[in-house]
């Protein structure tokens, strides 16, 4: 289990801080593509091991074949969904911990 792993650079931060962050400096919404970008990069722009760079690399592929997946905000339809496969267990990757899709739609409507 541990080898499939993806290991992140948020530190103690964590993605719904690093997620707000980015949407403070920004006027558009943050989409779960962009965040998973940033946390698994470096400062210097480096993947942060070969199993990350592999994950980028197939989300530019994504990126120039289905524009639309990395800028959706529907976590069912966006490109992370289309390479790791839907997401187990109520949970949804790359938002934090304990965030579930059910919270996601309450938070976006309001």
């Amino acid at each position: 289990m541990r080898k499939k792993q993806l290991p992140h650079t948020c530190s103690r931060r964590g993605y719904a801080r690093t997620m707000d962050d980015m949407s403070r400096e920004s006027s558009k919404p943050v989409t779960r593509v962009q965040a998973f970008l940033k946390t698994h990069t470096k400062k210097n722009g480096e993947p942060v091991n070969a199993q990350a760079a592999e994950v980028i690399e197939k989300l530019q592929v994504l990126a120039n074949e289905k524009p639309d997946s990395c800028t959706t905000q529907n976590t069912v339809q966006d490109a992370l969904t289309i390479i790791f496969g839907p997401d187990k267990n109520g949970r949804s990757l790359a938002n934090g911990r304990g965030v579930t899709n059910t919270k996601l739609a309450i938070l976006r409507s309001i």
